[in-house]
């Protein structure tokens, strides 16, 4: 498979996915990154990846910027590391992103391109925030949350699982194949085994006591 052949499959894989040349100018940018960003293929082919993304690390620092770590290692041959990238969405919101980066080389090895792959991971990233100001609370209507967790059924342990993944209801009743009424009277039976009162915290008392990881 040659590097057009590479380009081509990325331009329909169903992560979002942007090619970079060796000179920092963004040289694909597919479907899935429009969609996942809101930024247009028309209005960023051609530019900076860095004035682009604008990048930061979860700790707001800022990661995109002309002789990035990731252009430096491709120029030198290395493999970048897998990382989380946080920028900011064309309508203002902040988007955390799970990014991965594949080097593209000419027949002589030389390096040509680097392909960053990336997912949407807001979802994910808010629910861990709330999990760790939720975990250090104290659940005072449970006087025994390991004996509760037991109580659940197995449907019930999956619904819940996927509502840690920050699934939909409409969304966990397609992957169950249940009806979304269903989906609710097992999340309404998870409340009450567990004796909380949201969602949000029973998949916290789930993550605090290993149901899911």
């Amino acid at each position: 498979m040659n590097n057009g052949d590479v380009m081509d499959v990325l331009m329909d894989t169903a992560d979002g996915a942007f090619a970079v040349d060796s000179e920092g100018r963004v040289l694909m940018w597919n479907r899935s990154a429009e969609q996942i960003t809101g930024f247009k293929a028309g209005d960023v082919v051609g530019k900076s990846c860095c004035d682009v993304t604008r990048g930061r690390d979860p700790a707001g620092n800022m990661v995109c910027f002309k002789g990035c770590h990731v252009r430096t290692m491709a120029q030198q041959g290395e493999q970048p590391a897998h990382y989380d990238l946080v920028l900011t969405h064309a309508n203002g919101k902040k988007l955390w992103l799970d990014v991965s980066t594949v080097l593209v080389r000419d027949k002589s090895e030389t390096f040509h391109a680097h392909v960053h792959i990336f997912r949407d991971v807001t979802s994910r990233r808010e629910l861990e925030t709330y999990l760790r100001r939720a975990l250090g609370e104290r659940f005072e209507t449970l006087r025994d949350p390991i004996e509760a967790m037991e109580k659940l059924t197995n449907r019930e342990r999956a619904v819940l699982k996927l509502l840690a993944s920050g699934l939909p209801t409409h969304t966990i009743a397609h992957r169950l194949s249940i009806s979304r009424a269903t989906v609710r009277n097992h999340t309404q039976n998870i409340l009450n085994k567990l004796g909380v009162h949201s969602k949000l915290a029973a998949v916290a008392l789930a993550y605090q006591h290993g149901l899911v990881q």
